[in-house]
């Protein structure tokens, strides 16, 4: 099963009408997650990447959004990943010799 086929079963997704979003979210995450942990090889990270996909693409036209009040007109915003990501990805840093 390849990547983009685990990340449309998570998503419950059965067509191809969502591949190359699907796609470009993949690459994204991937290029990301070799960022943050500083690996050069991200088959190790596959699994964080497709939650990191998966995050992605539930937070598409809502993107940074966490909480809205229209009485009051009040929005708040984040750009992280959840809890279960950030450990995910600090579990998998590379170490750096000075």
């Amino acid at each position: 099963m390849t990547e983009l086929e685990k990340v449309k079963a998570l998503l419950q997704i059965a067509d191809s009408s969502q591949d190359t979003l699907l796609t470009v979210l993949l690459e994204q995450a991937a290029d990301e997650a070799l960022t943050i942990t500083q690996q050069t090889d991200s088959s190790e990270l596959a699994p964080v990447i497709r939650l990191m996909v998966v995050e992605k693409f539930n937070r598409l036209g809502t993107e940074s959004v966490t909480s809205i009040s229209y009485s009051g007109i009040a929005e708040t915003y984040t750009t992280d990943y959840s809890a279960q990501v950030v450990k995910l990805l600090n579990s998998k840093k590379r170490l750096i010799a000075l």
